[in-house]
């Protein structure tokens, strides 16, 4: 041992370790830039028409749901219940839920499209009236004496149209749109008798059940009662 050059082992607490996590980074990067560059936009026409729909009657029958396509009926199930429970959906906290789902949701179906390296873009016979109305609300804010006021408003109408976009998107199948319709009509239900036992009960003067105000409510229940009515009607 006294004759020999005893080299040491390659430190493994040097430059190795403190370039693994950029070097993991920047992999992971490269291939979601790679599979970006390979994504296709595919832009499907909204199913409005009466052919349209029985296609989507026919594949619900050949095509079982399964837990993945749930996902979505599921988030717009809990957003149409937790709406009105918070004054209508109107407080800071209520607010700040409903975006971050919307949000979420908007997210989690991006990165799904990266992934399968296709992202689907309904085609709605509305869509200019949409823009149409989201550059008005732009302007309108831009141009607001209520300048806070106005951002917010501007920010709820975005995630709207966000969550208006998702739902045409992810709804295709008459299983999704039956159960949405019936919880809707339930949620309406049980604001109606909310709103009778606040009447009735407490000698509340104007009922306003969950919500804040009494016109929330009554706008809340004219959509309940236009749905079931046309179930009632069309079957």
């Amino acid at each position: 041992m006294r004759g020999r050059n005893i080299v040491p082992p390659p430190c493994s607490f040097g430059m190795t370790d403190k370039t693994a996590p950029r070097k993991r980074l920047v992999s992971s990067l490269l291939s979601i830039a790679h599979r970006s560059s390979q994504l296709h936009f595919h832009f499907a026409k909204s199913r409005s028409s009466d052919k349209a729909g029985e296609a989507m009657s026919a594949h619900s029958r050949h095509t079982p749901m399964n837990i993945l396509s749930s996902i979505p009926l599921i988030v717009i199930t809990a957003l149409v219940i937790f709406s009105p429970l918070q004054d209508g959906g109107t407080t800071h906290v209520a607010q700040m839920i409903m975006r971050l789902v919307i949000l979420a949701w908007a997210g989690s179906a991006v990165v799904l499209g990266i992934q399968r390296g296709r992202l689907t873009v309904p085609v709605l016979s509305v869509r200019y009236l949409l823009m149409a109305f989201l550059g008005f609300a732009v302007v309108a804010t831009i141009f607001s004496p209520y300048a806070h006021p106005g951002r917010q408003w501007l920010l709820t109408i975005i995630c709207y149209a966000m969550f208006f976009y998702l739902l045409v998107s992810s709804v295709d199948r008459w299983e999704h749109v039956h159960t949405l319709t019936a919880v809707i009509v339930l949620a309406g239900v049980g604001e109606a008798a909310l709103a009778i036992l606040q009447g009735v009960a407490w000698h509340v003067m104007r009922p306003s059940g969950t919500f804040f105000n009494p016109n929330f409510l009554a706008g809340y229940l004219a959509v309940s009662w236009a749905m079931l009515l046309s179930g009632v009607v069309h079957g």
